[in-house]
């Protein structure tokens, strides 16, 4: 039985895609030898990850255990492991010249208070699960009560609020013009939106739902939108 699939990333230098499962393997898929299971790193008891990251051609992983690890991807094994020292890690990323990484740290600027839900759901506690960052500092966040939102980065206000489904958004991806978007829930849809003009010959853009994908029974994990597919994992 597969297990759950909790992380993607892709490197489009290489063209390889690297997922992450619940029981810790990592997979190594290669896109241009028709979606090739390339290799795959038997996974560590007790070492959930719920995040990836490449830096050129090496691969890195984080979890709740606190700690970094790089790949050995010719070995297929761990290559080492570092303590990050600052509790569960939920996110991980490089600067643009490779040289840095970055886990879950930070200082507030802003707070933005997200909206509970319509009917029933007004009374339950709302979970931002996932949020985009795009370079004209537009913020974009799905949530535990179906809402996918859109916000002015620089003064924490709220654009636009799109109601996708009943449950929770639990995972985002930007193309890398950054002209869509792409949203997974827990019922097992993928959501697209697009930053377009909502009539023809209109100027202004905004972001509109275009496309609804149920290819899903349970809930979608992951999401990594390349230049020619979107792709999932639940």
């Amino acid at each position: 039985m597969p297990s759950a699939i909790r992380a993607m990333a892709f490197n489009s230098h290489t063209e390889r895609l690297a997922v992450a499962r619940a029981d810790g393997a990592v997979e190594i898929f290669h896109f241009a030898d028709n979606y090739f299971q390339e290799k795959v790193i038997p996974g560590r008891d007790r070492r959930a990850i719920e995040a990836l990251c490449w830096v050129g051609h090496r691969l890195f992983s984080a979890g709740l255990d606190g700690e970094v690890t790089e790949y050995d991807l010719e070995n297929l094994r761990a290559r080492y492991s570092i303590e990050a020292y600052g509790g569960p890690i939920w996110a991980i990323s490089s600067n643009s010249q490779g040289t840095l990484l970055a886990v879950c740290r930070c200082h507030a600027t802003h707070r933005l208070l997200v909206e509970r839900g319509v009917g029933a759901s007004k009374s339950r506690e709302v979970v931002v699960w996932s949020v985009a960052f795009l370079s004209d500092y537009t913020i974009i966040s799905g949530d535990s009560v179906g809402k996918v939102q859109i916000w002015d980065g620089l003064t924490g206000t709220l654009i636009r609020t799109h109601l996708v489904t009943k449950w929770d958004v639990l995972a985002l991806s930007i193309s890398q013009d950054e002209s869509s978007v792409i949203a997974g829930t827990s019922e097992g849809t993928v959501v697209q939106f697009q930053f377009i003009s909502s009539t023809v010959g209109q100027q202004d853009k905004h972001w509109v739902r275009t496309r609804t994908f149920k290819n899903h029974s349970h809930d979608v994990r992951a999401l990594v939108h390349t230049d020619t597919a979107v792709v999932s994992g639940g």
